[in-house]
């Protein structure tokens, strides 16, 4: 049944792109806006990704939904991407040194005392 819809990925991937830039010309129209043509692309190109993730998350549950649905290796590649840069970012990423210990100096109260 699951199947019957993720084959429509991509007709629904170009009817959400093309409502989410028609959308931004009109807002921009109604709201007298100059957004710039990047800017109303990169919202198409991001509303027309919501399928294809939609199926990629479901071939997690269903992975024969990969080799029966065309047309998703940018998605894939894509994913992949994001994953690569979340991983990198956070195994490179500098440790806090900073203390969650508040200094009671600080905030008015009693001199801390080590012994």
């Amino acid at each position: 049944m699951m199947l019957h819809y993720v084959q429509y990925a991509d007709t629904a991937s170009v009817c959400l792109a093309l409502l989410a830039f028609l959308s931004g010309l009109i807002l921009d129209g109604i709201y007298k806006n100059h957004t710039s043509l990047q800017d109303h692309l990169g919202r198409a190109v991001g509303a027309g990704a919501v399928p294809s993730a939609l199926v990629l998350i479901c071939a997690g549950f269903d992975p024969t939904i990969l080799i029966k649905v065309p047309g998703l290796n940018f998605p894939i590649a894509f994913g992949g991407m994001a994953l690569l840069y979340v991983s990198f970012k956070a195994a490179v990423k500098k440790p806090d040194t900073t203390s969650e210990i508040p200094d009671s100096r600080k905030a008015g109260g009693a001199p801390v005392v080590h012994s």
